[in-house]
């Protein structure tokens, strides 16, 4: 594990922790899909049946079919249970896909892919909208990093970011395909997108609104 990869995993395990935190329940039965890392900290005591809470972590990003994924988290789910997901997006990698890009014109005289494809925020946003959660919520934290290219690569495979696009070109790069990469890109500018989702399995019509003027806080002292 590279100080990066510790740092991203522990900064991503805060801001789950601080969603969590929001809602106001026990869960008992969570189920934690992604690295070890994260099952080690949020899995809970396991019980019969389905779960309470869904988390999904650095697994939506090489997904090809976000709305189906996102349907089998809700039948999974129990009624009253929450989906919550963490994952790489947008602009992530955009400096080092474009880097992959020019050494490849450069060497190869075309370029193949190397990085999944990111969904943009405003079309996740749109799908977990179109899904069959409640209240659905989205939102982003951005990251700013400059690393050496060795860095960078050595990050990705810590966090085990493997590329599984089928058209990508076959075999492993060469050793000066990455010196290259490391004297042209020194250090490589990185952006690091983590995109939130969150969805309660609850049927519309249940939810109750509360009535005017019963509210416990008052927004003159928020302001």
């Amino acid at each position: 594990m590279t100080p990066h990869a510790a740092a991203l995993l522990e900064d991503v395990a805060a801001s789950l922790q601080d969603r969590l935190a929001l809602i106001k329940r026990d869960f008992e039965a969570p189920m934690v899909l992604g690295p070890t890392y994260f099952q080690e900290r949020f899995s809970g005591r396991r019980l019969k049946g389905k779960p309470d809470l869904l988390l999904s972590v650095f697994l939506l990003h090489h997904a090809d079919n976000i709305p189906r994924l996102l349907q089998e988290a809700y039948d999974l789910l129990e009624e009253g249970g929450v989906f919550l997901c963490a994952f790489f997006g947008g602009a992530s990698l955009t400096e080092l896909r474009t880097a992959f890009i020019e050494t490849d014109l450069e060497l190869r005289g075309g370029a193949s892919p190397h990085i999944v494809p990111m969904v943009r925020l405003e079309d996740f946003a749109a799908l977990l909208e179109r899904s069959p959660f409640t209240l659905p919520v989205v939102d982003v934290d951005r990251h700013q990093v400059s690393l050496s290219v060795s860095e960078l690569w050595a990050t990705l495979r810590a966090l085990g970011e493997k590329n599984t696009l089928a058209a990508r070109s076959q075999g492993c790069l060469s050793r000066f395909y990455f010196q290259k990469l490391e004297e042209k890109y020194r250090p490589l500018p990185t952006t690091v997108e983590i995109f939130y989702g969150i969805g309660w399995k609850v049927d519309p019509q249940s939810l109750k609104v509360l009535k005017p003027g019963s509210g416990q806080i008052s927004l003159a002292d928020i302001l």
